[in-house]
């Protein structure tokens, strides 16, 4: 094994062991159980939310308003739903996120232009030529 890659699997493992540690193992465990294909668009957008919050706000800030912020983004329903109603979104996410929230618009407008890639629909999103019209 070369060297670079023996120090990130030593980073790795060091990593999950400190997250062991800390308590959470069942959060390695529930990652470990995960098969990619069987996770669903609204999951992935309320995980990769989470996820954006947590690197700005303690856990328990995030599983308080969490409820809220779901709601401002139309419960992770899709991400088409969520891109064409941005402007709803951003309205009732900025009590929550501030600055964060266009993270989360972003990723929502990530995955639904996969989706619009990968189906080759003409819907609004064709039109979006750059990630600025959600900041």
């Amino acid at each position: 094994m070369e060297k670079r890659q023996e120090l990130l699997v030593s980073t790795y493992l060091d990593a999950k062991e400190y997250v062991i540690e800390k308590g959470y193992a069942w959060e390695v465990d529930w990652q470990a159980r995960l098969l990619f294909n069987e996770i669903v668009e609204s999951q992935f957008l309320a995980e990769a939310a989470w996820v954006i919050l947590a690197s700005g706000f303690r856990e328990s800030i995030i599983r308080r308003i969490f409820p809220a912020i779901s709601d401002a983004f139309l419960n992770w329903e899709n991400a088409l739903i969520i891109v064409s109603n941005i402007g709803q979104c951003r309205v009732k996410a900025y009590t929550f996120l501030r600055m964060r929230r266009k993270s989360m618009l972003y990723a929502a407008w990530l995955c639904a232009y996969q989706m619009m890639d990968s189906n080759k629909s003409n819907n609004r999103l064709a039109k979006v030529s750059s990630v600025n019209y959600f900041l």
